[in-house]
């Protein structure tokens, strides 16, 4: 159980770099509570395509993302978090 949450949490972490959205940052600005931010990891685990997920960001290097791709469970939290 502990290996899992630990590549979501590795995982949603990334995926927020990539962003631009700096989570601990969202969370010390009073812009994510904690337990929204732990929910970020539990959404992670819900996806079908971590796979996937981890390879698309493997292969980013330094870049950001535009966006986060349409299977990301986390996709509409991390727009709205990218804006404020």
């Amino acid at each position: 159980m502990f290996e899992k949450y630990d590549r979501h949490a590795e995982l949603s972490g990334k995926m927020a770099g990539k962003l631009g959205v700096d989570l601990t940052e969202k969370y010390l600005e009073g812009k994510i509570s904690a337990q929204a931010l732990r929910g970020t990891v539990m959404q992670c685990m819900r996806c079908k395509k971590p796979g996937a997920c981890e390879k698309m960001l493997a292969g980013l290097d330094d870049a950001e993302l535009v966006k986060a791709p349409d299977y990301c469970e986390n996709q509409v939290m991390l727009e709205a978090l990218r804006k404020s």
